[in-house]
């Protein structure tokens, strides 16, 4: 027996559809294959990137989403989405450091410089010149801690001459398998 689902108001087979798992501010963050052996209803759909209901219920009430697409769309509007960066969390992260009295790197000033990367964010430190090592340190620790507390992922990676953190979607949406 082969599954359908109505998409559109076509009659498409499940197995040539996709779950978008949809941000509260409308950017792409996950997809799973829906189908016979996969995600069928919208719940296995959750199960796939969370492990625990509470984790996607906690998502659901954060604004996120499923929807059921077909793989054509997919392709076309939906995978180009997925492939950059989400405008909305760029913005979000510039304007935290902003609100935050932290300044971006411009000439000769050292800072913050964002860069769009897999779905997340860059913040790069900026160092105006030599020897200021324990003020890049002292700048991603609070960068880290500034926009964790937003309830974002953030990840780092420091040496003498790179320092950057990487800040992700909202840690309701990386819980569990996602």
């Amino acid at each position: 027996m082969i599954l359908h689902a109505e998409i559109d108001g076509r009659m498409v087979p499940l197995s040539e559809c996709d779950w978008v798992k949809w941000a509260p501010c409308g950017c792409p963050v996950g997809v799973t294959r829906a189908g016979e052996g996969y995600a069928v209803t919208e719940q296995d759909a959750w199960k796939e990137f969370y492990d625990r209901e509470r984790y996607a219920d906690q998502a659901r009430r954060s604004g996120y989403r499923m929807e059921l697409v077909t793989h054509e769309r997919w392709s076309a509007e939906i995978m180009p989405l997925m492939k950059a960066s989400c405008r909305h969390l760029i913005e979000a992260v510039a304007s935290t450091l902003r609100g935050a009295g932290e300044k971006p790197a411009a000439r000769k000033v050292s800072g913050w410089e964002l860069t769009p990367d897999r779905g997340g964010v860059l913040v790069n430190y900026m160092a105006a010149g030599a020897g200021e090592a324990d003020a890049k340190h002292q700048a991603l620790t609070r960068w880290t801690a500034l926009l964790s507390a937003r309830g974002w992922t953030v990840t780092g990676h420091g040496t003498r001459k790179l320092a950057w953190i990487r800040v992700a979607i909202p840690a309701t949406a990386e819980q569990g398998k996602a």
